[in-house]
């Protein structure tokens, strides 16, 4: 049995698959190269330098700098170990975009009007759900 989903829908599912494919690969790859405890960290100096924001003594001032300088460098680590992950999804929509385009650039998409726009925004949402769902389970 042979039947034609519409452009919309074979669209939206190559866009989900992809998405959740490349989430998850990405957060393995971050857990395992930045690991769990960083991130821990990460957020715990985040909320002390909160805190601290509230402070206006010079003690409290000079340890924001230091804890500003801490984040930030544990920031760079956790982006150039989303670097890899990055440049991968990059070149695969590279690759699909002959393979998309010619399949889906006559077709008008609801909303966006362009295949590209509604690959982007179904790609954007399916990732965010899969970073609060990943969370959720995580916590």
């Amino acid at each position: 049995m042979y039947f034609e989903l519409s452009p919309e829908i074979e669209l939206f599912m190559i866009a989900v698959t992809i998405a959740i494919a490349f989430g998850i690969l990405g957060h393995f790859i971050r857990r395992k190269t930045v690991g769990k405890d960083a991130l821990k960290k990460l957020k715990e100096k985040g909320k002390e330098a909160r805190e601290l924001m509230k402070k206006t003594d010079r003690a409290s001032q000079e340890r924001l700098n230091q804890l500003n300088i801490e984040i930030v460098e544990m920031n760079l680590s956790m982006m150039k170990a989303s670097l890899p992950i990055m440049f991968i999804s990059i070149g695969s929509f590279l690759f699909l975009w002959p393979i998309l385009s010619n399949r889906y650039s006559g077709h008008s998409f609801p909303v966006v009007n362009s295949w590209v726009w509604y690959y982007v925004i179904v790609s954007m949402m399916a990732s965010l759900l899969l970073q609060l769902l990943l969370k959720r389970f995580e916590d």
